[in-house]
């Protein structure tokens, strides 16, 4: 699926949950039913530390596109560049089972 089509499917039915049951109503589970609960979990976790880690880090992130890229990035160029890798990351193929070691 295409990222445009994933990001307007979640939008989507967001809005469908928002508006039946209200934002504070509305949670992650609904708007990923296909996830089993650990896996949204872990990708929750996974992505709220790459937002953090990046928001904590954007003076030096400023620095490094101008002096090695030419680029004056604002907070609105980085959340342009952001949202894109947080939608793929909570949309990305479940992973491979782990097979138990045989000892």
């Amino acid at each position: 699926m295409a990222q445009n089509d994933t990001v307007t499917r979640i939008l989507d039915t967001a809005e469908v949950l928002f508006a039946e049951r209200g934002f504070a109503e509305t949670s992650l589970r609904q708007a990923t039913p296909d996830l089993p609960d650990a896996e949204r979990f872990w990708r929750l976790h996974f992505m709220l530390g790459t937002v953090i880690f990046t928001l904590s880090g954007l003076d030096a992130l400023r620095d490094i596109a101008e002096k090695d890229y030419d680029e004056h990035v604002s907070v609105r160029d980085l959340m342009r560049r952001l949202s894109p890798v947080v939608v793929a990351g909570m949309n990305a193929p479940l992973p491979t089972p782990v097979l138990a070691e045989v000892t």
